[in-house]
């Protein structure tokens, strides 16, 4: 036989027996039976009724706390997808992306300079001319804002959307839709 003190929502504080605790048992424990000792301890939630264990749904978080919680996962989602466009490439060099768009934006506006060190370089190294890798670098950097422009977009239009919300059923469906337009998105961009 085991025993258990019951909070005031029929909930157990702490479990007893007579094996481990001898006299010192608190009074206001109530005697419990080995099975139910069992069910408890292995996470099968019961609540003291007065007289019987009956199960024991917890209450739901705080519409403040599901709304928090989706908003992590809005910014997760989004990290995702940024990592998915970056993972092939190291971070110095994706570092040096906007550097890189702004010298070969600017020089293929005035190709009688001379060629910038930084796509002169990188020119010799993948056996190109200097203006098809400076239009590479253009055209990426202009996807990439693209994708940038429509996530920020998103992100900003679910979290409003969750913000709006007034119930959790709510939350789960502007998280589901965020989630579902951003594949759309991905996928219509031809990103895996």
């Amino acid at each position: 036989m085991k025993y258990a003190t019951i909070d005031a929502n029929g909930l157990p504080t702490g479990f007893y027996s007579k094996e481990v605790h001898g006299d010192k048992i608190p009074a206001d424990a109530i005697e419990i039976s080995d099975k139910d000792w069992r069910a408890h301890i292995s996470g099968d939630l019961r609540r003291w009724n007065g007289s019987a264990w009956e199960p024991y749904v917890p209450p739901p978080p705080p519409l403040d706390e599901i709304k928090a919680q989706a908003r992590r996962q809005v910014k997760q989602f989004a990290d995702e997808i940024g990592q998915r466009l970056t993972e092939a490439y190291p971070q110095s060099e994706v570092l040096s992306w906007p550097r890189k768009a702004d010298v070969a934006e600017r020089w293929l506006a005035d190709t009688s300079q001379p060629v910038p060190v930084i796509i002169q370089q990188e020119a010799d190294l993948v056996g190109q001319s200097a203006v098809e890798v400076a239009q590479t670098i253009v055209d990426r950097a202009r996807f990439y804002e693209q994708v940038a422009g429509a996530m920020a977009g998103l992100r900003r239009k679910t979290i409003a959307a969750i913000d709006a919300a007034t119930t959790a059923e709510e939350v789960k469906a502007a998280l589901e839709a965020g989630k579902q337009e951003a594949e759309q998105i991905m996928q219509e961009l031809g990103i895996a």
